[in-house]
């Protein structure tokens, strides 16, 4: 299925080991999933990870997150929270 577009799902805090707040925002694909009954049918597609300043951001585990760029670990126990 091809990407139609992405969308910022949500964002949420998170706080590294020196406690700055550090917001991660979820970016999810958008995928064309059309048929003949529902011609504009959509489905969401691979979630992306990146903070406020446009980095990229591995999940570990719901809660804990880790920067690409620098390994810094960061965490969060708010609702969003993927």
């Amino acid at each position: 299925m091809p990407i139609k577009t992405v969308r910022r799902k949500c964002s949420f805090p998170t706080w590294g080991p020196s406690v700055e707040e550090q917001r991660l925002n979820v970016f999810v694909d958008i995928l064309d999933a059309r048929t003949m009954e529902d011609p504009h049918a959509e489905i969401e597609g691979l979630q992306t990870l990146l903070t406020d300043e446009g980095h990229h951001v591995n999940y570990l585990e719901k809660g804990k997150y880790q920067i690409v760029a620098t390994g810094k670990i960061l965490t969060s126990n708010h609702p969003d929270a993927v």
